[in-house]
């Protein structure tokens, strides 16, 4: 064996290779890992997508809100009692002997226009008298508003009320109701029997 003396031996400034030790799982660092692959990438969508779903369901709200009532005559113009609503409680005051529920939804020439049962013109104590000898001994009374027109401010309402006189026998009567809109509400200023 040749031994070369040319190189000596001399030790190496390099320090030896560190092998790093195999990786431990740590399920809190990988949970907190996954989170921040999950965070958004900073855009944020579903408040913008609540905001209209909001927005859409307010607005059809408000329309039916407006729509259905005008198209039945209960909605008012102004924020008071529509046509048809106005003419079911008119009915109510008389079943009720409601003086004054009658005068919320009658004008002062319709009630000047009053004669009770004896010839009495208009008064609270009239109306009631003639309210409880009309409907006396009547049950089962309903009314159910029919055709409603809006011409401006003045309104054509037909209805149907119906009942049982004293001895049971079912009866009905169909009215049309000429109102007027004063002050935001629908006032009956003129009624007529149809048909009895």
């Amino acid at each position: 064996m040749t031994h070369d003396d040319s190189t000596p031996d001399v030790p190496s400034t390099e320090a030896p290779a560190v092998i790093p030790p195999p990786p431990v799982y740590d399920p809190a660092a990988a949970a907190a890992a996954a989170q921040v692959a999950a965070a958004p990438s900073g855009k944020v969508i579903w408040p913008w997508l609540v905001g209209a779903g909001v927005l859409v369901v307010g607005a059809v709200v408000a329309v039916l809100a407006f729509v259905i009532p005008a198209l039945l005559g209960t909605g008012a113009q102004g924020g008071g009692t529509g046509p048809g609503e106005a003419t079911s409680r008119y009915t109510t005051a008389w079943w009720e002997g409601d003086c004054v529920s009658y005068e919320a939804v009658t004008t002062a020439a319709f009630r000047e226009g009053f004669e009770g049962g004896h010839g009495t013109p208009y008064s609270c104590e009239a109306f009631e008298t003639a309210a409880a000898e009309y409907y006396e001994g009547d049950t089962a009374l309903s009314y159910v508003v029919g055709r409603v027109e809006i011409d401006g401010e003045t309104a054509v309402v037909e209805g149907r009320e119906t009942g049982r006189d004293p001895d049971g026998t079912s009866t009905s009567a169909d009215w049309s109701f000429e109102l007027v809109l004063e002050d935001g509400n629908w006032l009956i200023d003129s009624e007529t029997l149809l048909d009895e």
